[in-house]
């Protein structure tokens, strides 16, 4: 018996009889890991990025809740004017933290689409977090009798997961390069490529 029977499919199980079976067996193998190693990789990038967005978050909370404490002790807002202008305040911050650190690999360097990306982030993260915080913080305050503080915090933590959803599949979506800029970037690279070996 060779070494490759008996092994198992990862979808099926086969004994082969020669060598072409047990080598389509190894292929199968291979096939198999590959087909996995795009997901790993994918879910570890997007784990990886969901820690870089609660880090932000977490710098996030303490500007909000510092211009929160502002508005409300030194300036004397109402809690509700004074939410809204905390977490506008916190939205600017964060944004400008997500393009540059959570999703700094899908970002190019241009103010039309990060003025475009502020809007967008201001229309989902920004409205998300204004609503969320004025409706969680009316029920909570208002309703509930909870302190100030620990309420907006409560409010912060059940916003979180709705923005980041939203920012990784519509603010930073990874945008697909058109056909026309895809060639002129390989006839750049090829361009590059012969400047090099004339170099040489």
């Amino acid at each position: 018996m060779s070494a490759c029977e008996g092994a198992p499919s990862p979808t099926r199980f086969v004994i082969p009889t020669n060598g072409r079976a047990c080598s389509e067996l190894v292929q199968g193998d291979l096939q198999f890991l590959k087909s996995t190693a795009l997901p790993r990789k994918a879910l570890q990038k997007l784990a990886w990025r969901w820690i870089k967005f609660n880090l932000v978050g977490g710098i996030g909370i303490g500007v909000q809740l510092t211009a929160l404490w502002a508005l409300t002790h030194v300036v004397r807002c109402n809690y509700l004017i004074a939410t809204a202008l905390a977490v506008e305040t916190t939205v600017l911050h964060n944004f400008l933290w997500h393009q540059r650190f959570t999703w700094a690999d899908r970002i190019r360097n241009h103010w039309r689409e990060s003025l475009i990306r502020l809007l967008q982030f201001n229309l989902t993260n920004g409205l998300v977090s204004i609503l969320g915080n004025l409706i969680l913080m009316r029920a909570l305050v208002g309703g509930l009798l909870l302190p100030v503080l620990i309420a907006n915090m409560l409010s912060i933590a059940t916003c979180s997961a709705a923005n980041f959803v939203l920012s990784e599949l519509y603010v930073f979506r990874a945008k697909a390069i058109s056909p026309r800029r895809h060639r002129d970037t390989e006839k750049n690279r090829r361009d590059r490529s012969k400047l090099n070996k004339k170099a040489r």
